[in-house]
């Protein structure tokens, strides 16, 4: 949620008004989706979450190896492959790191990391379609599901 507004829509507390950006233009179009909730007290909660959840960093969830003998997996147009170990945070809800814990780690990976500055310059330049990132996520899901 780089760059979005959530809040409760004025007049309306069981709704949320989200509005993003369309590309990474600060200028330029915004995207806005409301969702009805069945009540406030559950708008409420929503609200918390989505703002909580937008702060999550990928160091929350990987830890990657950045010492000066890490080898790099892969390299691609925006984007690098490394090797990385997923954290577990045992069903609670939010990262420990976040409640000053320390998270244990288990499942060791690959983890692509896009550099969204990159990425959107080459859709600015016209080298990369603005829906590459969305149909990568999609690929990756499925290849993943079927592993």
């Amino acid at each position: 949620l780089d760059h979005a507004r959530i809040d409760v829509l004025p007049g309306n507390p069981g709704t949320l008004d989200i509005e993003s950006l369309v590309t990474a233009d600060l200028r330029g179009a915004r995207h806005r989706v409301l969702i009805q909730f069945p009540d406030t007290a559950t708008a409420r909660v929503w609200l918390l979450r989505l703002r909580r959840r937008s702060k999550i960093r990928m160091e929350d969830l990987f830890e990657v190896d950045r010492s000066p003998t890490a080898s790099e997996l892969g390299r691609g147009r925006f984007s690098s492959v490394q090797s990385s170990v997923r954290r577990t945070w045992a069903g609670r809800d939010e990262p420990a790191i976040a409640r000053g814990g320390s998270p244990e780690a288990h499942t060791r990976s690959a983890l692509k990391v896009v550099s969204k500055a990159q990425f959107w310059d080459r859709v600015d330049d016209g080298r990369e379609r603005c829906d590459t990132l969305v149909r990568e996520i999609v690929t990756q899901a499925t290849v993943s599901l079927q592993a």
